[in-house]
Order: C-alpha cells, then structure tokens, then sequence
C-alpha cells in the first residue's frame, strides 16, 4: 500500500527532484558524469574575481573559492575575510 500511495504522489506531483519515477524500484542511480559533476559544482560555487589593486584591472577570475584553495595554496578563511573586509591580506 506504501508502495501505491508513493507512486500516485509521484505521478500527481510530477516532482523534479525525483530521478527515479518508479516507487517499486531499486532505488538505485547511476552516478553522476564528469560533466554533470562540474555544471553542478560551477552552480553551487562562489565566483572569485581578483583585481590589481593599484590598476584595477582583472587579474584572475574563477568559479569556486576551492580552486583557489587546491590550486593556489590561498587559505578559505583568507578568501573570506578579503572578501568580507575588502582588505588585501
């Protein structure tokens, strides 16, 4: 009966979130492609731009504050408190 009563919510509800759309299924999912894996990840991170701070001018601009953690060895709280500040640390 649990079983019925999910499936006629899914089908009344049509939610998005729900990839699988059959209630007596496994439950089982695929997991997620290398460019699902990004898209997502691009659209939950914090876009960071840097500036020169005597030009101004854009000097690096990424798409995730973890970038800059794994890849220019710059400490989250650092990121945060300059963006927090505005100072330069």
């Amino acid at each position: 009966m649990a079983v019925e009563l999910e499936q006629y919510c899914m089908d009344r509800l049509s939610p998005n979130l729900n990839v699988d759309m059959v209630a007596s299924s496994s439950g089982y999912h695929e997991p997620l492609s290398e460019e699902w894996r990004e898209y997502f990840r691009k659209l939950r991170g914090t876009k960071v731009f840097i500036y020169d701070t005597e030009t101004l001018r854009l000097i690096f601009k990424s798409d995730s504050i973890q970038y800059l953690v794994d890849n220019l060895n710059i400490h989250r709280k650092s990121v945060n408190d300059c963006a927090t500040t505005g100072k330069v640390i």
